[in-house]
């Protein structure tokens, strides 16, 4: 098998455009990895001297290797991108200080908190988001916490849904811990938010 291998070792290269190319190695029935036998390639999307591999959902940035890892939080095909060599989250809009928008046309209130169990069992140091703090992201940003304290919000909505005066809670009620802990930090706008929030929790008929 190993003579095989590597007689049918190879990669044809196919120009696509003037900023992609496709490293393809070929489709081998009796090759010994699978891969091979399956059949596929990279593609690198480039610019002059500055090159990014994209190799299934990870790319590369020279040695920088960048992975896009896809979650079902907040809208349908959300992707986080992750730095393992930095042990950094970068989360878009899936995490919020203080509080996240809940959306829930794309997946159920009970699959998007798996998801965020699967996010906190990665190996992550640092997190950033779109919609945070400024002053913790100068400090270094945000910790796994971060992930808890999104998750605790959504939780302490859904078990207090079925009381007859939800919706008269503010959202500090439902954060109040992460706040004084310094992991969160109010702010008032966000109190358009925490109604929409509402809405849609009542919306999914959980009243």
């Amino acid at each position: 098998m190993k003579a095989l291998d590597e007689k049918i070792n190879y990669i044809e290269v196919v120009d696509i455009n003037d900023h992609l190319i496709y490293f393809y190695w070929g489709r081998h029935k009796d090759h010994s990895e699978m891969n091979m036998r399956l059949g596929g390639g990279t593609y690198v999307i480039y610019r002059g001297d500055s090159a990014i591999v994209v190799d299934t959902m990870d790319l590369w940035l020279e040695d920088l290797k960048v992975e896009l890892h896809e979650f079902a939080i907040h809208c349908k095909g959300h992707l986080a991108v992750y730095l393992p060599d930095d042990k950094i989250l970068l989360t878009a809009d899936m995490l919020e200080d203080p509080i996240w928008i809940f959306k829930f046309d794309f997946a159920t209130p009970e699959s998007q908190l798996a998801e965020f169990e699967r996010m906190r069992a990665m190996d992550i140091e640092r997190i950033y988001s779109s919609h945070c703090n400024l002053n913790t992201v100068k400090a270094g940003g945000y910790d796994k916490n971060f992930i808890k304290n999104n998750v605790n919000y959504l939780k302490r909505m859904l078990a207090d849904a079925g009381h007859s005066d939800f919706g008269t809670k503010r959202a500090q009620d439902y954060i109040s811990d992460a706040v004084s802990a310094g992991e969160l930090t109010w702010w008032e706008p966000y109190a358009e938010v925490h109604a929409r929030n509402i809405d849609t929790i009542k919306n999914i008929g959980l009243q």
